[in-house]
């Protein structure tokens, strides 16, 4: 063959395997820092993907105007006109130094020199359930290390006196950043013990199922909300397994189940708005890892952290054979930090039943110009817990109509919009219990209004 055409397909398997690599991989780790931790008990070497918690990469300025009295006089929640100000920072940009081998595979690790670009103020307004956000390419709402105020006193989800999530000691020494004593895979407990069996397992942990280190001041201050209804056997055996792996990680941490009430069709996203909103007013939470109740993570690298950007952290799963789906999948167990959740809107109130709540919220997180990011398929495992199809979850009939109208119903149908009455809210040992009721036969009134006739 002559030297130009072997020189012309050298090029073009290179650049095809540049494109699969710096296109479909490095996007998605451009601000992790990569160590190589060595396992007693395994001669080959585990790669350790983890974030750093960046507080002051957020603007130090405060919302300029909180939240408005409520509109209801009973406990309905009703999130009306807030004036803030954001932040356009363009995207994150990282120069890759480092390149380490895995299994004929290459991580690139971060030179933590972040650019930020097109620094400029905007405004973004929640008036009468509008969302503006003008000119945006990248938006943060700005937040001092935490947006918790805009909560205050925006519900009556009541509370037993004397309950409350107490802060760590401010004057103890940070946590390291890469937590001791991860291994790896680690073990994935089916059996189904009780609650109080799980609670003599993890007799630390505060009321509300708030774990954090006591010898240590954490990096990281997260949320776990959990959507759930009649799934008593899989929550037990999620708690089983996720306290073990928080604690692990060193996190500040708080479980949240969120419970709907028995006569409305699941909605699964309206139900992650209220456990953001109900959490944010509870605890300064930094990060919200938004989990569905019948996944277990396999590997305890996998942390349940935020970085610059949402991670989607159910990337390999067995029900998938391990395969990410699709590219703009973001269901599963997805993190995101507090601002950028109020950013984007939330999820969507709207999706009654089964399907179109993910891939509403990936366009969401993308169209504000957010990206979303990725452990290593090796790293971020789950699996599923096998179950039947529910009766009160069934398909939704109107979710193609839905996502059809994504990008321009998102100004209006979020946490701008949710409403929801808060009947219960218990401070368990395992977790916070909050039961709640959804308002399905109003909101479905408000959608066949808009035009949505299947709904």
């Amino acid at each position: 063959m002559p030297t130009a055409g072997r020189l012309i397909i050298i090029l073009l398997i290179f650049g095809a395997a540049a494109h699969i690599f710096l296109g479909g991989g490095l996007s998605f780790i451009n601000d992790y820092h990569i160590w190589r931790p060595i396992v007693e008990t395994s001669r080959q070497e585990i790669i350790l993907v983890h974030d750093i918690n960046n507080n002051d990469r957020i603007s130090q300025k405060t919302p300029s105007d909180e939240l408005i009295n409520r509109t209801e006089s009973d406990n309905r929640v009703n999130i009306l006109p807030v004036i803030y100000k954001s932040v356009s920072s363009g995207l994150l940009i990282g120069k890759p130094t480092s390149l380490y081998p895995i299994s004929d595979k290459f991580i690139a690790s971060d030179s933590g020199n972040i650019k930020p670009l097109n620094m400029s103020t905007k405004s973004v307004h929640f008036s009468n359930a509008v969302w503006n956000i003008y000119n945006t390419t990248f938006t943060t709402v700005t937040a001092i290390n935490s947006i918790r105020h805009l909560f205050n006193d925006t519900s009556k989800c009541a509370t037993v006196p004397g309950s409350q999530m107490i802060s760590q000691n401010q004057s103890l020494t940070s946590c390291p950043i890469i937590p001791p004593g991860l291994v790896g895979r680690i073990k994935v407990w089916y059996d189904k013990p009780t609650f109080e069996e799980i609670e003599q397992l993890y007799p630390y942990l505060e009321p509300g199922g708030h774990g954090k280190p006591k010898n240590c001041l954490s990096r990281h201050k997260v949320a776990i909300i959990v959507p759930y209804r009649d799934r008593e056997v899989h929550l037990r055996i999620l708690l089983h397994n996720l306290h073990s792996l928080l604690t692990k990680q060193q996190l500040d941490y708080a479980i949240f189940v969120i419970e709907q009430h028995e006569n409305e069709t699941f909605n699964r996203a309206k139900l992650m708005n209220v456990g953001y909103v109900e959490a944010m007013k509870l605890y300064d939470w930094q990060c919200f890892v938004f989990h569905d109740v019948d996944l277990l993570a396999e590997d305890d690298r996998n942390i349940y952290s935020c970085p610059d950007q949402p991670r989607h952290m159910s990337v390999a799963v067995n029900k998938f054979k391990y395969k990410l789906p699709y590219g703009s999948i973001f269901g599963g167990v997805c993190a995101i930090r507090a601002e950028q959740f109020l950013t984007m809107n939330g999820f969507s109130n709207s999706y009654w039943g089964w399907g179109g709540e993910d891939d509403d919220l990936s366009t969401r997180v993308t169209s504000v110009g957010y990206k979303i990011m990725r452990y290593p398929t090796e790293i971020a495992r789950y699996q599923m817990i096998k179950h039947k199809s529910e009766m009160k979850n069934p398909i939704n009939r109107c979710r193609y109509d839905l996502l059809a109208k994504t990008k321009m119903r998102q100004q209006t149908d979020g946490i701008s919009s949710l409403k929801y009455e808060c009947y219960d809210l218990h401070f368990l040992p395992l977790f916070t219990h909050i039961k709640v009721k959804l308002l399905e036969h109003e909101s479905k009134i408000e959608l066949r209004n808009e035009g949505f006739k299947k709904c």
